[in-house]
């Protein structure tokens, strides 16, 4: 690990006091490290700390035995010290034993769970009558669900031996009883981002000959920034704050969309102007849209969507007309992943003119697993859930087939299992 401090090096520094030392792998950017946490009966789980490029994050991934040399169990990337403490702690009780007495907590209710419990009835509208046994029943049906030796979960099986496989298995404790004790360290869900300018600029500047202001009385509704041509024969744009630039790519497939309004008349510029541009290391695409002009006096909304579609290379800022070269999906991803610019057309008359700009959104597409809508997929989520589920309300009827039944819970778990 170099000697430099770096978000990285932090995280190694703590895993390695948590977790012993690790199996060192030098490749071409950095080191890899991978510790072994050895477990009863040789259920063991593999803890590795990939991406040494990345020295201002932590990729983190799990695996197991089975998937040792392949596709990991779970793979997080961590972006605070918070994340990977709460990460390093949840790794630590698991490897240490310490879900078993969780699962009995969560899972156990006036009797003891038996593999020959009924099925929870098929469609449940209003608090369950039977609150304590649908609660076991579905403790177990999750366990089921989620441990890969399913087949000894049969009725027969002793409870010593249950628990054993379901304590012993990472998949299987995945899901500790009613309340999830995921590895997950409060996974970051896919947060909208969103200048209103209510008060403020919010950090937008005027890029390419303009200058502008911040005006109250000037919005839909009032509070909008407005943009003012400085210097003639050029196209200028609204320029995005930090908030809408780095990492961008869970916005993948979500939508950029922006309020607009001409405060001057005059010779429209051509349509094939750029009317976004989206900049980074990777290079910069543009999106025009078709016959674009705001309406003197009226606002006009307008969305494109976060995907390679409709998008084209451009050579920006020297020419603010992209190219007939289409975006691949690879490149528009590289580029979401590092913007470095967000640019918004605020000139759309040849001449002296102005424009204002609100209520831009960079929308996510939607994380249902965010059930609390927190902006982060944790264990906060399923406790949640599970309050909605055993009160039968609307919400709880997450496959919207408009009943309260087990087909949500399930849904929900898979939802959960696969993050945003």
């Amino acid at each position: 690990m170099p000697d430099e401090p770096n978000f990285r090096r932090t995280v190694f520094e703590r895993m390695r006091a948590a977790l012993g030392e690790p199996e060192v792998s030098k490749v071409r950017d950095g080191e890899v490290y991978r510790w072994t946490l050895r477990r009863r009966m040789d259920l063991n789980f593999y803890v590795t700390l990939d991406s040494p490029e990345h020295l201002n994050l932590a990729h983190i991934m799990l695996s197991d035995g089975s998937r040792y040399q392949s596709k990991p169990i779970l793979s997080v990337v961590i972006f605070t010290l918070e994340e990977a403490d709460k990460l390093i702690r949840r790794i630590v009780m698991q490897w240490r034993g310490e879900g078993g007495q969780a699962i009995k907590d969560a899972c156990q209710s006036r009797r003891p769970m038996r593999a020959s419990d009924p099925p929870p009835h098929s469609s449940i509208i209003g608090p369950h009558p039977r609150k304590s046994e649908l609660h076991n029943s579905l403790c177990l049906s999750i366990l089921r669900a989620r441990c890969p030796i399913e087949s000894k979960l049969e009725e027969g099986s002793s409870g010593r031996e249950r628990e054993f496989m379901i304590t012993n298995t990472l998949r299987g404790v995945l899901f500790i009883g009613g309340a999830v004790a995921a590895l997950l360290p409060g996974a970051r869900a896919r947060a909208d981002v969103l200048s209103t300018f209510d008060a403020s600029d919010e950090g937008w500047t005027p890029f390419n000959g303009a200058t502008s202001q911040w005006i109250g009385t000037i919005g839909n509704p009032p509070g909008g920034l407005v943009g003012v041509e400085a210097q003639s024969g050029i196209i200028w744009y609204f320029s995005a704050p930090g908030a809408f630039l780095g990492d961008q790519s869970s916005h993948y497939n979500g939508s950029l969309s922006w309020e607009v309004i001409a405060l001057d008349t005059g010779s429209p510029v051509t349509s094939t102007v750029a009317d976004v541009v989206l900049k980074g290391p990777a290079g910069a695409v543009g999106f025009a849209i078709p016959d674009n002009g705001p309406v003197l006096s009226s606002w006009t909304l307008n969305t494109v969507t976060l995907n390679e579609a409709g998008w084209y290379i451009i050579n920006f800022p020297s020419s603010q007309i992209p190219s007939n070269t289409p975006a691949t999906a690879e490149l528009f991803q590289e580029i979401l992943s590092n913007l470095t610019g967000v640019y918004i057309q605020g000139e759309y008359f040849n001449g002296p003119d102005s424009s204002a700009l609100d209520n831009v959104r960079m929308i996510a597409v939607s994380c249902p697993a965010d059930f609390d809508g927190s902006g982060f997929v944790d264990t906060d989520d399923y406790d949640a859930f599970i309050h909605a589920f055993e009160d039968g309300t609307d919400d709880a009827d997450f496959d919207q087939s408009g009943f309260v039944d087990t087909d949500d819970f399930t849904s929900f778990v898979l939802a959960f299992e696969a993050g945003c």
